[in-house]
């Protein structure tokens, strides 16, 4: 049985990068639906960081500093990136070799050689800025990225400007960027807040084991019971709303979706409280301003308003996305790239 019913007949586009000028166009391919087989086992809270903006994270550096004392980047301050050939630039854009990150406005943001910032928007590829670490991750949210490096926190800034925010931070920290461009740190010494031109993490609560974000909303899964809990600010606690889940999923509007611990369906919580089913079964569930699911033969759909859900395309091994933006990971030929569904 397929994971969701709808025509399927739908169109992908893929993005491909011109080596001349450096812009990007689009064209269309169809494909077609494949079905689902065995369930994939769940994602484990030291390896993956659910993110509003549909950016995953692995964790493994540390950094101490303060934020009111800022690094600044500017376009080609730290190494002349013009050097780079057009060439290597398109592998370095389309291919999954540095992390990727999609902010609120839906502009794309991608990691070269380790250290070197570029934006896509509008079919244009910009570079920002090379910095003086190596980059191992990123998140989106607002109309920023963050990119986490071996002491720093750097976010990008309008124009060609990378700015270094000294925040503490301890190895097996996990951060998380909503909408807003609010950035959340998941730490053994609790969940802590920063918001732009801050100097400081703000402390919330205790540590809890995953955090998502978006809308103006704050969720997290208890360390013990796994239950899936709302952070009510005006008494610095959290207000259970529900129980385990194998993945949750938080859109734009702050509304909160849910995967069944056997992922064989995907609930969605409304503004009474009680959990609506909304589709399934489904391997993974992603969200910003669009919602997605993949099944397990890889296969992406897209939740409409009307509660259908509309094909995407087929071999998708992940899913970025935020703002109208939605990127899926494809393989061919032993490459991957980055596909816009």
């Amino acid at each position: 049985m397929l994971l969701f019913s709808r025509d399927t007949s739908a169109h992908e586009t893929a993005w491909h990068v011109d080596l001349e000028n450096t812009t990007m166009t689009k064209t269309n391919d169809d494909h077609h639906v494949c079905l689902p087989s065995s369930k994939r086992p769940s994602k484990s809270r030291t390896a993956v960081v659910v993110l509003c903006a549909g950016v995953f994270a692995t964790l493994s550096c540390a950094s101490a500093g303060d934020a009111s004392d800022p690094i600044l980047f500017e376009d080609g301050a730290q190494k002349d990136v013009a050097e780079q050939s057009d060439h290597a630039l398109s592998e370095e854009i389309q291919f999954q070799t540095y992390p990727i990150a999609v902010d609120s406005l839906g502009r794309v943001y991608r990691i070269a050689d380790s250290r070197t910032f570029y934006r896509i928007a509008n079919g244009t590829v910009t570079r920002l800025a090379t910095v003086d670490e190596d980059l191992e991750q990123m998140h989106g949210g607002g109309s920023y990225a963050f990119a986490r490096g071996r002491t720093t926190i750097f976010r990008t800034e309008e124009e060609r400007l990378i700015v270094g925010l000294r925040l503490p931070l301890l190895p097996n920290d996990s951060l998380t960027v909503d909408d807003q461009g609010n950035l959340y740190r998941n730490s053994d010494a609790g969940v802590f807040l920063w918001r732009d031109f801050e100097s400081e993490w703000t402390w919330l609560s205790p540590a809890v084991w995953d955090l998502y974000v978006g809308g103006g909303n704050v969720y997290a899964t208890d360390f013990w019971t796994q239950d899936i809990s709302r952070y009510d600010a005006s008494s610095n606690d959290w207000v259970r709303v529900g129980g385990p889940g194998a993945e949750f999923a938080v859109d734009a509007s702050g509304t909160l979706y849910g995967l069944s611990p056997s992922r064989d369906a995907i609930y969605r919580l409304n503004n009474s409280g009680q959990w609506r089913w909304v589709g399934g079964p489904a391997a993974h569930i992603f969200a910003d301003r669009r919602v997605a699911a993949t099944n397990d033969r890889q296969v992406a759909y897209e939740l409409e308003a009307d509660g259908t859900w509309q094909y995407l395309g087929s071999d998708v091994l992940d899913i970025v996305t935020g703002g109208d933006t939605m990127l899926g990971l494809r393989t061919s030929n032993g490459t991957s790239h980055w596909d816009e569904l």
